[in-house]
């Protein structure tokens, strides 16, 4: 379905509306279409120790 340009925000406003309304959450796309996912949504169980142990590993830097 194509909605001319000048109606995209009105029907973007009243879908965003529904939404909420019905309780569905909304995902964000990027410009391909394709679902946006946070960091903890597909590390849940990550630390962000293991982020830094790993920098420090990577640039062989030590505690000291």
């Amino acid at each position: 379905m194509l909605v001319p340009e000048k109606d995209a925000a009105k029907l973007h406003k009243l879908l965003t509306g529904l939404f909420e309304l019905s309780e569905i959450p909304m995902r964000e796309v990027n410009e391909e279409g394709e679902a946006l996912f946070s960091f903890a949504e597909v590390f849940p169980d990550h630390h962000k120790g293991v982020t830094v142990r790993g920098l420090r590993l990577r640039e062989e830097l030590t505690q000291a």
